[in-house]
């Protein structure tokens, strides 16, 4: 009976584990993915030809840093009023949109900023302009190929109101003094923090004339009245 027994249970085990044998992938329990499933749809897009999904992290988040588009807008328009309040003249006009860009806006930003149109929400300098004469700060000469200011409207509130940054606060005025990232000049060869020499004048006589009396005083008076170059000072 024991021999019997034990002929049954090794029977019943052999046939429970040849259908794991042959089909167990059959019959093995679904794995589920840890987290969002995005590596086992990743996986079921590349079998089916599909190109694989960025990394949500490389995707969401992720925007350049520094001055947001918005705040770069802000900024123009600061640097044109500034411009206006404090460089540009009546009788420089005509002027290109780009000179006034570059030698006018971008030298009386303030020190330690910058300013860049194509990071702006304007994207164009032609569009920035345009925004301006839209908001009656400037006129433009119609139907040109580049923009062209033409006038400055300076009764309109926004200009009169403006009250202007020191010039000491301005860039022009930090590259100036070797405070720039210029690289040129004799303040950026000295650069800033450099040591400063001062110089001091005082006059002084020559005891050219005095010569016989001191020599009269004898050798040890002389030598206490006499200099090595031959001056007297105060």
């Amino acid at each position: 009976d024991t021999a019997s027994s034990s002929a049954d249970a090794a029977a019943a085990s052999e046939s429970s584990a040849a259908p794991a044998a042959a089909g167990g992938a059959v019959f093995a329990p679904p794995t589920r993915a840890t987290g969002s499933g995005a590596p086992a749809e990743a996986a079921q897009g590349e079998a089916e030809g599909e190109a694989p999904a960025a990394e949500p992290s490389a995707v969401a988040g992720e925007e350049e840093e520094g001055v947001s588009p918005e705040a770069m807008a802000t900024a123009l328009d600061q640097c044109l009023l500034q411009a206006i309040k404090t460089r540009l003249k009546d009788k420089d006009l005509p002027m290109a949109g780009n000179m006034l860009y570059a030698q006018h806006m971008r030298p009386c930003r303030r020190a330690g900023s910058h300013i860049d149109v194509k990071a702006s929400s304007f994207k164009k300098l032609v569009a920035f302009l345009t925004h301006c004469e839209e908001a009656g700060w400037i006129a433009l000469k119609k139907n040109s190929a580049e923009p062209v200011v033409t006038k400055v409207c300076r009764d309109h509130p926004d200009i009169r109101e403006w009250k202007p940054w020191p010039k000491a606060c301005t860039a022009e005025a930090a590259e100036a003094s070797g405070g720039g990232d210029s690289g040129g000049g004799a303040g950026a060869a000295g650069g800033k923090g450099a040591p400063v020499a001062s110089i001091e004048v005082e006059p002084v006589w020559r005891m050219s004339k005095l010569k016989a009396l001191i020599d009269a005083l004898g050798a040890e008076e002389a030598k206490s009245v006499t200099t090595e170059d031959g001056c007297w000072s105060r």
